[in-house]
């Protein structure tokens, strides 16, 4: 969780995606994918998930709020946008690790921290 959030402060148009609806659509995806084995293989599927999910509404779990996905629909085609260009990234990234680039792999990582 902590680690999509510091990606979502790094980034302007996924700050447009308040943190509670973020965290909910976070929740919502562990609920419906495999354990992954580590958090690079989660953040890549997450986003990918997170570039479909923002387009529809995200229902409040506590029951109180009901949709706490509230931006208009430019805000969300953005927010998608950027979810698949960081999940490409990161994809990238990860095909790095796995044959041994890490100097790619690192350089990957820091654009999606934000340098």
């Amino acid at each position: 969780m902590r680690i999509i959030k510091y990606w979502r402060k790094a980034h302007n148009a996924v700050c447009k995606l308040n943190s509670y609806a973020l965290e909910t659509t976070v929740l919502d995806f562990i609920d419906t994918n495999p354990i992954y084995s580590n958090s690079r293989e989660f953040i890549e599927n997450f986003l990918l998930y997170l570039s479909k999910a923002v387009l529809g509404s995200v229902q409040d779990r506590k029951g109180i709020q009901g949709d706490l996905n509230s931006l208009d629909y430019i805000d969300r085609l953005e927010i998608q946008e950027k979810a698949i260009y960081y999940h490409d990234m990161i994809k990238e990234a990860n095909n790095y690790e796995s044959e041994s680039m890490s100097e790619q792999a690192i350089k990957s990582w820091t654009n999606f921290f934000g340098d």
